[in-house]
Order: C-alpha cells, then structure tokens, then sequence
C-alpha cells in the first residue's frame, strides 16, 4: 500500500471517529432538549419546574451550538479556509464576559472561580475579539470540566519587555500524565478515552484554540501534573506600536464590571427588523420592545424595502438570506435611493468575504447569528438614543406617527393640546399630596406610546412608581422631567 493510499485511509478513518464521536456528543443534549421541551408544552409543569426545564434546554442547547461550532472550525482549518481578524479588543471587558459566561457553570459544580489581573496592563490591543473570546471560554470551560473540587482561576498578565500578554487558566482539576499531554493537541481525540467516557467530548477544542493563537501571532501552552492539576497559558505577542496607555487602576475595571451586569438598556427610536424566520424576529422585536423601542417587522426583503421606503428609520436590522429578495439587494437599493440611516446585517457567517461585502455595500454593522441578547443590545445602543441622553436634550419631540403619514396628525394634535392640561392637573395633585389621583392621573399617560411618544410613557411610569413607593423628592424629580418631556412635546407640534 502506497503513502498516499495509507494517507486516505488513515483520513478517512479520523474522519468516521469524528462522525461517531459528534453524533454521540450531539444525541445526548438533544435528548435533554426534546424531551424537557415536550415536558413544557404538555402545560402540566408547576412554574419550578417551567424555570429549570427552561435551564436545562438552554444550557443544552449551548452545548450543541458549541459542537457545532466546533466541527465546522474544525473544517475550515482541514480545508486552509480558518481566518481571523483584527480589531480594538477591550482585555477586562473580555474577560469580564468569559466570567459572566463561566461562572454560573463553576457555581453549580460548588467549584471556585476567579478573575485575576495583574497590573499594568493595555486597556485594548489589537487582535480578534470573537476567536480570542473562543479560546478562553474553551480553556476555561474545560478546566471547569475537569475540576471536581477547589477552583479554577484566569490569571490576566502584561511583560513589558517582551511585549506578551498571558491568560493563565489555572485549576486544581484531575491533571495529566506526561503521555496524556503528547496526545492533547491531536484530532479526534481526548487525552484519554477513559476521559471521553466521563466527561464528554470531541476533543477538538484544544486543537482549534491553538490554531487560533498561532494565527493571532501566539501560542498555547500546558503545564500539568496528573491528581494536581493544569495551568494552559495563552499568549499573545503585541504590536508595540498598536497598544494602548496601560491600565494601572483598579477603578476602571469596577466601572466596566458595574456595566456589564446592566441587562436591559434603556433605548428610544424606530427600528426595523427584517427577518424571514419567525422565532427570530419575534425575539428581536421582544427584546428590543422591551428596551423601550418601537418596532416594526418584516418578513422578507421585499416588505422590507417597501416599509424603507415609506418610513424614516433610526436603525434597520436585516438577514442576509431571505426569499423574494436577498438583504444584501435590500440594502443595495436603499443605499443608491439615498437612505442614510444606520443598518445591521444578521448572518451565520463570519468570514473576510462577509466583511468585505459588509464594506461594499455600506452596512453600518454585523452581528453573527446566533447572538446574544447582551450583544444585540450593544449593537442597538450604538444607533439608538437612550433615555438619559433624551431626558438631558431640550430639542423638540415629534410623535414617530406622523412619519407614517399625515392621517394621524388630527389624533395626535388632540393628544398633544390635552398635555399641558393633564400637567396641570398632576401639579395640583401633588400640591394636595393625593397619592391616589397621582397614580390615576400618572397611568392616563402610560399609553403615551400609541400616540407615537413612547419617551413620554416611560417618564409618566417612573413618576407612578414614584408615587407607589412614596418618596416625594424622587416624586418631584420625575414631575420636573414629565415637565421637560412635554414642553418638548409641544414643541414638536408648533
């Protein structure tokens, strides 16, 4: 038999243990997934039980999103067709997020877990957010995995010298023989099968994370002692020239830390969400209600670019691929018609393709199905105005009603004359300290966002709870900004 004969042999072999191996990792969750989602939708479930099932489906399902991820890089590096790029990365908003992400996984295993960073350290550096993101939450996942008591710790570190950045993931975890560690890095195997059978897994991750930092100018390291424990390092070699002050307080990581435990921002302005999945567009539209903005949904490209065109949008979120016509022709028309507002491509997709046609066709962002909420709504708060930002304006307010056409301006001048009135009558009830026509008075306002002023129905909330909770300086504060809101209203319409 021939080299090559024996080379296609041996591939196709890797080949069928992957394949077997991936369709064990991938029936297990999915019994988990079908089963509990069949328990949830027999509505005999007590409101417990709606709460850990859902859990259980959703850290599932995160496990197959993780496989499948996996095989595909996994794919792409076989195939020469792996790529990464290069952006500003925030280092402690990073592993800010790996924690958030990992932390619930250590906590129910009753196991410890850590961020550590050693200072100074380079706020941003140059490199790729998601596939460095990748890398840790596979490090850290695994040494979770592994670990069965005491704790797992990412230690963030910066030599000046030598201009190498470190993540260190140490854990007191189950370790590994000399001859385990030789076959970590291989395709299609765990370092042990007996490893395999405990614990799950292609053992493909290390394999990928390693390929990502060689590309990143890299490299990952293992140093382990079997019954002791592991410590992968990670690191990365920097561009002098590419980095930014180094960090040396503490502070700055509190305010980050503070921030990214704020889950749902507080958002105004019209957006549009073009999807043709159903489940998506619902969500997005749930979500982004939820946020406090005012959304409008289509479900292809043709209504889309129809509803584009009839109405003014501040932010346009649109998939790529959809029936009748595509987002990328969607977005081709409206930009050579002249529309200038902001709009974001959804997609599976993530490769220098994607970013060169995100370029040439002037989209404003990208966000790569599957996101998470945490991640649509960053990308939505670059676009949309916030409500702290629209309580500290004076300029005028204009009811989102009348961009949708002049037949609405009899209802909403109506609503508007009647403002200064119900203002007034909110004034005396204040002067009189009658809580009950406060909260009557207050709730009349609450529909605001019919009448296309949905900032105003968010202020007329915060002085009705407020009211209930009955401190009459956060009752005055919010009745000076009800005030402000309506005389910018009232401008709006003059």
């Amino acid at each position: 038999m021939n080299k090559a004969t024996k080379s296609n042999s041996l591939q196709l072999r890797e080949q069928e243990e992957l394949f077997a191996g991936a369709v064990h990792e991938i029936r297990t969750p999915m019994t988990a997934v079908h089963g509990y989602s069949e328990l949830l939708a027999s509505g005999t479930v007590t409101d417990d039980e709606v709460r850990t099932f859902s859990r259980i489906i959703h850290r599932n399902s995160a496990y197959l999103l993780q496989l499948v991820d996996g095989l595909l890089d996994f794919t792409k590096l076989r195939s020469g067709k792996f790529e990464v790029d290069s952006q500003a990365v925030e280092l402690i908003s990073l592993c800010e997020d790996v924690e958030e992400i990992c932390r619930p996984k250590a906590e129910e295993k009753g196991i410890a877990f850590g961020v550590e960073y050693i200072f100074p350290l380079p706020s941003e550096i140059e490199s790729d957010s998601t596939r460095l993101k990748q890398v840790l939450l596979n490090l850290v996942g695994n040494a979770v995995k592994f670990t069965r008591e005491g704790g797992v710790k990412l230690v963030l570190s910066f030599d000046q010298d030598s201009c190498v950045l470190t993540f260190k993931v140490v854990d007191t975890g189950i370790g590994l023989t000399q001859g385990q560690q030789e076959k970590l890095f291989s395709a299609f195997a765990q370092a042990d099968i007996s490893i395999t059978q405990e614990f799950g897994g292609t053992g493909l991750g290390l394999l990928v994370s390693k390929e990502i930092l060689s590309q990143l100018g890299g490299a990952l390291e293992i140093d382990s002692e079997f019954g002791r424990g592991t410590v992968f390092s990670a690191t990365l070699l920097l561009d002098r020239e590419t980095l930014s002050d180094l960090e040396t307080l503490t502070l700055q990581r509190k305010k980050l830390k503070k921030a990214s435990k704020e889950r749902v921002p507080a958002l105004m302005g019209r957006v549009l969400i073009v999807e043709d999945d159903e489940d998506t567009r619902n969500l997005v539209q749930h979500l982004l209600v939820r946020a406090g903005a005012f959304v409008t949904t289509a479900e292809n490209g043709q209504v889309g670019l129809e509803l584009a065109q009839l109405s003014s949008f501040d932010l346009i979120f649109l998939d790529r691929n959809m029936p009748l016509m595509s987002g990328e022709e969607v977005v081709r028309k409206l930009r050579d018609q002249g529309y200038e507002n902001p709009i974001v491509a959804f997609s599976a997709d993530q490769t220098r393709e994607t970013n060169r046609w995100i370029t040439s066709l002037g989209l404003s962002g990208f966000l790569r199905k599957p996101f998470t909420h945490a991640e649509l709504y960053q990308t939505a708060q670059r676009y949309l105005c916030s409500v702290p930002q629209l309580l500290e304006s004076d300029a005028p307010l204009e009811s989102y009603l009348l961009a949708e056409g002049e037949q609405f301006r009899m209802i909403v001048e109506e609503f508007v004359e009647g403002l200064p009135g119900r203002l007034q009558s909110i004034r005396d009830a204040i002067d009189r300290n009658d809580l009950d026509s406060l909260i009557e008075l207050s709730h009349k306002l609450c529909g605001s966002t019919i009448f296309g002023f949905p900032i105003l129905e968010k202020v007329a909330r915060s002085l009705q709870d407020a009211v209930r909770s009955g401190g009459r300086t956060e009752i005055a504060l919010r009745f000076r900004e009800l005030d402000g809101i309506i005389q910018r209203v009232t401008k709006g319409l003059s």
